[in-house]
Parts: C-alpha cells; structure tokens; sequence
C-alpha cells in the first residue's frame, strides 16, 4: 500500500510540474503575430547583419523566399510563376506547344512514339511509331517519368534537340529543331459496339469546336463515353461550354463564390444539347473545369460517373501578370455544383469505382 499511495504522489507532482498547455495554439493552426510587419522588417534586417552565410542573406534571396513562403501559407493552387512558366502556361491554353511534334508513352521504362503530328518537326525524319527514345540531348530516358522527358524534349523554338532512337536492334540519332505545334484538345471514334467514344485532354480554347466535331462525326453513335480521366482542367468558361453539349438550356453548370460571398451562376444556354446515354470517365487526375462537368452531368442526373475518385480541385485561379515577366496565379473564388457541394480537397467520387492503373492520357511534345 505504501508503494502504491507513493506513485500516486509522484503522479500527481509531475502532473503539476508539467508545462501548463492551455494556452498553447492547436498544432497546424496560424497564429497572427502582433505588429508582425514590424518584426518582419527586424527579422530581415538581423539575417542582412548577423546570419553566417551571407549568401543566403542577400536581399534578393530573402525577398524571394518570402514571396514564396507568402504563397505557400495560401494554398497548393496559389503560386508564383516565372516567366517561361508563363509563357507556357499562355500556350497550354491556347492550345499550342514548342516541340519537335511527337506523342509518346512509357511502355516499361521506356519512351515509345505513340504518335507522330502530321507538319511537325519529326515528321520529316525518319521516327515513326512505335521507335524508342533512349537519349535526349545525351542523356538516358530510362529514369526520368513521362513529364521529365517532356520537359527535356520541349523548349524554346528554333533551338535543337538531339535523340537516341531505336528500332529493333537498330539506333540512330535525330537533330530536331523545336518548333510552336497546335496540338488537339479533343480526341474520339466510334466504337465497334456503336458507342462514341469522347477524350477531353484539356480545356483550351478549342475544346467547344473540337466536340462539336466529332458529335458530328459519330452521330450514328448509340450512346457516349466522355473520358475525363487524366484531364487537368483548363479554361473555365470551356467547361460551361462542353456541359451545353450535353445538357438542356437553361440548366445550372456551376456556380461561383467570391471572397465577399457574391455569387455568380452558370447555365446552359445551347437548344441541341445530345440527349444519347451518356458515361463520364474520372480519375485522381481529374481536375477543375473537368470535374465541374462531371459534377454537372451527375447531379442533373444526365451521366453516371464511373473509375476513381477525381483530384479535388474545387476553386477558381486568375492570372496576374506581375513585373520582369512574371506571374502570379492567386485563389480569388470557389466552384459549387448545382446542388452546393464545393468539392475542393475531398473530389468528386464516383457512382461506381473501377480502378486504373493505365495513363490514358497522351503526351505530346
């Protein structure tokens, strides 16, 4: 007895000599400072004069981390974009790439030409379908994944790359000049069971005229598949435009919520909407305008969602363009559906979940 009523008086004199915790902030939650633009200039005046190494203490070092660390406390989607990531992003909507006009694919571990664009550069060489890439500038494909050999195919137009190719046992080598490629937003084709098949690879500025297109061309199509998976959004008027194809007039896309609470609303406004079945395909790579469509076509009960849960991206960027040529994308409101779910985070699941393990999406460059 004496043992136990001497660990409950320990116990209890810890206990007591612990740090008190009330006061102390939930962990992740962002206290203010008090008179935090104050400390802000004392801070980096200190690093300017007392931090060892002075090259980390440089004025343009520690303004640029701040901006970058200001960005970051926002949110994933808010960011600072250098001036080629501007430009790129300029052209990816307009869709238009600098590239040598190639589309390829990893086929275990290795970057197959899938495709080679009619006009391009590598079109008037020797690659064809199905040849490997195994070096790009002298350097092997075999590690990097489908966007690292993008970003080391693409570049600026009218400089040169140089790959390895191989078909069969043979390999050469091709010295391409890079030039601006239009490349589609939209592929499709009719099924051999009757089914139209609809790729949305992005929402540029021709995804309208694109869709328009090929309903035409499959419009002895029984019933449609819209594929969204892979899509990263886009424009997001296009979304409003594409949700038109397959919806009555008049009916609710999404709608939009601005820092101040004001709401703007989006309708169809299209008479010939197709009224064929329709299936949406989504997965993790679904993302912005192509979830507001799928989430439009589900709660209009004009689509049922089939593959895995999409990304999560439920809020509205714009593009600031800011000195020296860059840029700055900044959260300014969110996306709800037509029935108020704002699906940001959590995505959009889908009616029934078939898993994917293949990158149905194509990489053009």
């Amino acid at each position: 007895m004496p043992k136990l009523r001497s660990a409950i008086v320990l116990a209890i004199v810890l206990a007591a000599a612990r740090p008190a915790e009330a006061h102390s902030p939930p962990k992740g939650e962002a206290v203010p400072l008090e008179d935090a633009r104050v400390l802000f200039g004392e801070v980096t005046e200190l690093i300017r004069k007392e931090y060892v190494d002075p090259a980390h203490a440089k004025d343009d070092v520690l303004y640029s981390d701040a901006v970058r660390g200001l960005l970051k406390a926002l949110g994933p989607q808010d960011e600072l974009l250098t001036p080629q990531e501007l430009a790129w992003m300029k052209g990816s909507v307009k869709g238009s790439l600098v590239g040598i006009g190639v589309v390829y694919e990893k086929v275990e571990g290795l970057a197959v030409v899938r495709e080679v664009l009619p006009g391009g550069p590598a079109a008037k060489t020797r690659i064809r379908p199905g040849d490997r890439i195994l070096q790009i500038d002298g350097a092997d494909t075999e590690g990097l994944d489908t966007m690292g050999i993008g970003d080391r195919i693409r570049g600026v137009a009218g400089t040169t790359v140089e790959l390895m190719m191989q078909r069969g046992t043979e390999e050469w080598s091709e010295r391409l000049v890079r030039s601006t490629l239009e490349v589609p937003s939209v592929l499709g084709h009719l099924r051999e069971d009757g089914v139209g098949y609809l790729q949305i690879l992005s929402f540029d500025h021709h995804v309208a005229e694109g869709i328009d297109r090929l309903l035409g061309e499959l419009g002895k199509a029984r019933a449609y598949v819209l594929d969204l998976r892979g899509c990263p959004g886009g424009l997001f008027k296009m979304s409003i435009e594409l949700a038109s194809r397959f919806l009555p007039a008049g009916t609710r896309v999404v709608t939009t919520r601005d820092r101040s609470g004001a709401e703007t609303v989006y309708d169809t406004t299209r008479k010939d909407a197709v009224s064929k079945p329709l299936v949406v395909l989504v997965n993790e790579k679904t993302a912005s305008s192509a979830e507001i469509v799928a989430a439009a076509l589900r709660e209009n009960d004009r689509a049922l969602i089939v593959g895995e849960k999409s990304f999560g991206k439920g809020t509205v960027e714009k593009i600031f363009e800011l000195s020296g040529g860059y840029g700055l994308k900044l959260t300014v409101a969110r996306f709800y559906s037509p029935k108020g779910h704002n699906w940001q985070g959590d995505g959009i699941a889908p009616d029934f979940e078939i898993p994917s393990d293949v990158d149905v999406r194509p990489i053009y460059t």
